[in-house]
């Protein structure tokens, strides 16, 4: 009974071991994209910028975050960091949360008294909604594509 145990034990752990080398990060071939957000002429630090294929299956969605001078890079979830997405067609949306105070306090259950915050949008809401955003962007392949956008306040 012992060895049968054992003799599971092992297959169990050699079908782990092959299903692990198997299920390993998938990497997709993908085009630089980057560029800058600016709002009115200023650039827009920790803004999330996200491009969505335009039709569904045409494209890889991908994300990037801006850096103090407005500029990003995109990446895909499946892709190297900073690589880009794969040619195709997209809406780009961005938008930027912060935390402000409201002058309101409450007592935390350790009986701290700290103030209620609330998020609010920094940058005009059209820019964050897919159905709204009038920013587009087509990525060719072969190239470094750069896409500056300045949003209206």
């Amino acid at each position: 009974m012992k060895l049968h145990c054992k003799q599971s034990g092992a297959i169990c752990i050699a079908i782990l071991i092959g299903v692990s080398a198997g299920c390993g990060t998938q990497t997709i071939s993908t085009d630089a994209v980057e560029g800058t957000i600016t709002l009115s002429g200023v650039p827009v630090e920790g803004a999330n910028v996200m491009f969505s294929p335009v039709t569904e299956g045409q494209g890889a969605p991908a994300y990037g975050r801006t850096d103090a001078e407005g500029r990003y890079k995109l990446q895909t979830q499946q892709g190297a960091v900073d690589a880009g997405t794969t040619p195709g067609e997209y809406k780009v949306t961005v938008s930027k949360v912060e935390l402000v105070g409201t002058g309101k306090f409450e007592t935390t259950p350790e009986g701290k008294r700290e103030e209620i915050v609330e998020s609010t949008d920094v940058l005009p809401k059209r820019y964050k909604s897919g159905q709204e955003t009038p920013l587009r962007a087509t990525v060719e392949a072969g190239k470094t594509n750069v896409f500056d956008f300045d949003l209206e306040g």
